[in-house]
């Protein structure tokens, strides 16, 4: 689960080009997120707030599902 909370990270901080927090640049986010689990065979939920700067993974990995939280800033 590190490698793959390591992974969000990188992903977030490629979007992060100065642009202010709003429902713009949490498009960004989520769709980068969403990539990095397309690119492991994963599904899970994404969820984005306040402006895109909390971002909260779900990860269904059998009958559990996996939490991983990235902060922006």
């Amino acid at each position: 689960m590190e490698e793959l909370h390591e992974a969000l990270e990188i992903a977030v901080l490629d979007v992060l080009d100065g642009s202010p927090p709003g429902p713009l640049f949490a498009s960004r986010v989520k769709r980068e997120c969403g990539d990095v689990l397309r690119k492991r065979g994963l599904q899970g939920t994404i969820e984005v707030t306040q402006g895109g700067t909390h971002v909260r993974v779900l990860v269904k990995r059998g009958r559990r599902v996996e939490t991983v939280v990235v902060t922006v800033g």
